[in-house]
């Protein structure tokens, strides 16, 4: 994943306090998120990683639709921490 020049990252962050009670889960649901991300009927898979030395929560949504697949990922932020990610 390779940020286009001029592009921008956005990061949510979070006070320790709400870092301490994320958990690492993973969910599936049909239309996650009530549609949020397509009008087309999709299946929504939810992995939240916890990396608690770093104090680093990756939430990282994977969206399949009948002819397309993708991903709204942290990724790049966690390719910043030097971690490598593979689908």
């Amino acid at each position: 994943m390779t940020k286009k020049p001029n592009g921008s990252v956005l990061l949510d962050v979070y006070a320790l306090s709400a870092f301490e009670q994320k958990q690492a889960v993973a969910t599936y649901e049909v239309n996650q998120l009530d549609g949020f991300w397509s009008p087309n009927k999709y299946y929504g898979f939810l992995n939240t990683f916890k990396y608690d030395a770093e104090k680093v929560a990756l939430d990282k949504y994977t969206i399949i639709e009948m002819e397309r697949a993708f991903a709204d990922v942290n990724d790049a932020f966690m390719q910043l921490l030097g971690y490598a990610l593979t689908v």
